[in-house]
């Protein structure tokens, strides 16, 4: 069956009944015996940060699924979105890890996200086929087991096979939250760089799928590193438009896709309220940042700074209407700026790269 090509979001949240602890898999007819070494599994664009994930493979005892291994614990971070992440395997008994020949298994993830319906914690899936979904898919809610119509990105990973190469930085961008933010005060030339770990062999190519116009250049380092190059000279910013950008790496024996959504739009908007006043709405940029983050229109506004778990951990009081805000002093990593004024409340999520 195809697992790479990625047409929609799935997770057991979107479904009615769907609740902490419940499943998606897809089945596995191993034909040589061979070592389960780990599970990969596509993480969609879109999910929230902080949620999580274990992998599990399942053997018939009985007549029934059962688990036979597990992953540890996965928190989903703002790096693995957009892409393929491996999950290894913990071996408790020295035989858990062994896969018989001629023998069914299924390899799934549970998922929790609090029950919450406003988080999202979804995988990619491939609804488009050709695909055998109700012998290949499996939907567990509760204690009661489906098919699904689309397929999981879900891989079983041998000990014998070479596994996928891995986008290891991104940049520190979170692939949901992308922003190019074009003004008077900031540039319009972008580079956006990134590094792949090959995961076996020592080279790895890469193949711009789906980029936008605007993309000028894409410079391989000869490190296992690249960047793109942005020119937004021309780019019409007068609406807020989306673009998507998919990039596939290959190291000679697999590949793993990165896929994001960039907008691109003004800085600074101004609108009129229902009373035919002027607001202008609060921008942050940029973003990702090595260190310096700029908010406009944040004249009179208190500032905060939280970590990715939800602590505090600075407050400022803005004094001018382009406030300049020092990031150094913090690690590399994921950071909440909530920005209030007399007449807006701003939250984002900035990713901080060094």
């Amino acid at each position: 069956a195809r697992d790479y090509v990625y047409t929609r979001a799935s997770g057991p949240s979107l479904y009615a009944d769907g609740a902490d602890g419940d499943l998606l898999g897809v089945d596995y007819y191993i034909v040589n015996a061979d070592t389960a070494q780990s599970i990969s599994v596509f993480i969609d664009y879109r999910t929230d940060p902080g949620n999580t994930l274990i992998g599990q493979i399942y053997e018939v005892v009985n007549n029934e699924w059962a688990v036979m291994i597990e992953t540890e614990e996965h928190i989903v971070t703002a790096q693995d979105l957009g892409t393929w992440i491996t999950l290894p395997l913990v071996t408790i008994d020295p035989d858990d890890d062994k896969l018989s020949a001629g023998e069914e298994y299924m390899v799934g993830l549970e998922f929790y996200w609090g029950n919450d319906e406003n988080i999202r914690l979804w995988i990619g899936a491939d609804d488009e086929g050709p695909h055998d979904y109700q012998h290949v898919t499996n939907l567990r809610l509760g204690s009661t087991w489906y098919w699904i119509h689309d397929l999981p990105m879900i891989r079983l990973n041998l000990a014998s096979a070479v596994e996928p190469p891995v986008f290891e930085t991104t940049a520190g961008f979170d692939p949901a939250l992308v922003t190019i933010c074009v003004s008077a005060t900031s540039p319009t030339i972008y580079e956006l760089d990134f590094d792949v770990d090959p995961n076996g062999p020592s080279t790895v190519s890469i193949d711009t799928v789906n980029v936008p116009d605007f993309v000028t250049s894409f410079t391989d380092n000869g490190d296992n590193s690249y960047t793109l190059g942005f020119d937004l000279t021309n780019v019409d910013t007068s609406s807020t438009v989306s673009y998507n950008f998919e990039l596939i790496a290959d190291n000679g024996v697999s590949q793993n896709t990165l896929f994001f959504n960039a907008t691109v739009e003004d800085c600074v908007t101004a609108i009129a309220d229902g009373n035919g006043i002027e607001v202008n709405h609060i921008n942050i940029y940029p973003n990702p940042t090595t260190g310096i983050l700029n908010i406009e229109n944040a004249g009179n506004a208190r500032i905060f700074i939280y970590n990715i778990i939800g602590e505090e951990i600075a407050s400022i009081h803005a004094k001018s209407a382009i406030e300049t805000i020092d990031l150094n002093q913090f690690a590399e990593g994921t950071y909440i700026v909530k920005v209030i004024t007399e007449n807006d409340v701003v939250s984002q999520q900035i990713n901080l790269i060094k």
